[in-house]
């Protein structure tokens, strides 16, 4: 195996396992991440917001949003996004910028790791 593709397995698996219920660590970490956004933003996002809460350009979001990879509340006058997807698009960005799995299959990849997570959860 090249060392690239060595690399890009670890990578893999360092992020199938670091997982935010991991430990009670993770646990405040995450519900402080999301209180701490719920206190500044509110329950919803502004594109602009999400990109400032997750470190990405706004049209990556836009770019995200048009790939169905992430799901956005239409019944405003602009388009919001839910305080608690911002882990899931960090998720998404590192799965795209560090392993570089593309846009196209990102939704594949993401279901692959729902289900592992559903399975893992029914054995333990």
């Amino acid at each position: 195996m090249k060392n690239c593709q060595k690399y890009q397995l670890s990578n893999l698996l360092e992020i199938l396992m670091n997982k935010p219920n991991k430990n009670i660590m993770d646990k405040y970490s995450f519900s402080f991440q999301i209180s701490e956004y719920r206190r500044h933003f509110g329950d919803h996002l502004t594109i602009e917001q999400a990109a400032y809460a997750t470190g990405l350009k706004p049209i990556i979001l836009k770019r995200l949003v048009s790939h169905e990879l992430i799901e956005i509340m239409t019944f405003s006058p602009e388009p919001l996004i839910h305080v608690e997807r911002v882990p899931e698009i960090k998720k998404i960005a590192r799965l795209h910028y560090d392993l570089g799995i593309g846009w196209n299959s990102m939704g594949v990849v993401l279901d692959l790791l729902k289900r592992i997570d559903e399975l893992e959860g029914r054995s333990s």
